[in-house]
């Protein structure tokens, strides 16, 4: 069959069968193209895709807790690896870490507050300002500790 996009010859196994039936003969590799292309220029299929994503983890919780624990496996070897040379390129701020990580364990430092919107709900971060003082932390939400580092 000739695909009408890219003008090659390709089996009939290289075309969607659901293409087939409409008789729109584009192959599976320019209909991805496509789809890539539209998806990236068009906000709302972007924006639709997500909601779509996010009902569907709302409504599925068992099967989303099931492919996230087999994607923590699947990746923890290369995330262990990068944390490992990370604490390696950065002695400074990996010694600044845990040194405020045991402060908290002793009850020197306690935790605080989101500086900027002042939630607790969210998971609670240290930032070090200067790694030198591995005492002296702000305390943020993830979400706004990494906007603080977005905005550095």
């Amino acid at each position: 069959m000739l695909c009408r996009r890219c003008k090659e010859d390709k089996e009939e196994t290289e075309f969607f069968p659901s293409r087939l039936k409409k008789r729109d003969y584009r192959c599976r590799d320019c209909c991805k193209t496509y789809a890539v292309a539209h998806r990236k220029d068009n906000e709302a299929v972007r924006k639709a895709g997500r909601e779509r994503m996010r009902r569907w983890r709302a409504n599925n919780p068992e099967l989303c807790q099931a492919q996230d624990q087999e994607q923590s496996i699947k990746h923890r070897e290369r995330r262990n690896a990068y944390a490992r040379k990370y604490a390696k390129d950065n002695p400074g701020k990996k010694n600044a870490q845990l040194k405020a990580a045991k402060a908290v364990k002793d009850g020197i430092l306690i935790p605080q507050p989101c500086e900027v919107c002042g939630g607790w709900g969210k998971r609670i971060e240290k930032h070090h300002d200067d790694y030198s003082k591995p005492l002296e932390v702000r305390w943020f939400c993830s979400t706004h500790h990494h906007r603080h580092h977005k905005c550095l």
